[in-house]
């Protein structure tokens, strides 16, 4: 994955038109980045590769889940579910991160243990009742119900 390099549109085109033009779209997907920048005192006494690896971070959650969404057949509304979870982390983080949609390929991405696809449910187990309910995040341990008591 790309950590420590901002890729600009232009540039996630030119992938996206290269996947097409190979027929390996299936092998795309977006994941979101974050960066927040260092202050000159963070920066002291830190290498460059330091730097751009404390400021750049694959933004995850919950935990560090990393959600992602494939490219699929549709370039463009996979970017814009992508754009959408990228502001979904910018409206429930500090002022400072930036969030974007990068692109990885699948098998990079399958070198992230703890990942899910964003969107899709999950079987939880609730940890009060035992009742098996769908939710769209993977750690979630408690039902709706015995939440609300």
């Amino acid at each position: 994955m790309s950590w420590g390099v901002h890729q600009t549109e232009g540039w996630q085109q030119r992938i996206i038109a290269a996947a097409t033009a190979q027929g390996t779209l299936g092998e795309l997907c977006w994941f979101i980045q974050s960066y927040r920048p260092l202050s000159k005192s963070e920066r002291r006494g830190l290498t460059q590769e330091q730097i751009v690896n404390a400021q750049y971070r694959t933004a995850a959650w919950p935990g560090d889940w990393v959600p992602y969404v494939p490219v699929g057949d549709c370039p463009n509304v996979s970017r814009i579910w992508a754009e959408m979870l990228a502001g979904m982390f910018a409206a429930s983080n500090l002022d400072d991160y930036r969030f974007h949609a990068a692109l990885c390929l699948r098998s990079e991405l399958e070198k992230v243990p703890l990942r899910y696809e964003f969107g899709e449910p999950f079987d939880c187990v609730c940890a009060v009742c035992g009742a098996v309910v769908l939710d769209h995040t993977p750690d979630v341990n408690i039902c709706e119900r015995c939440a609300n008591g």
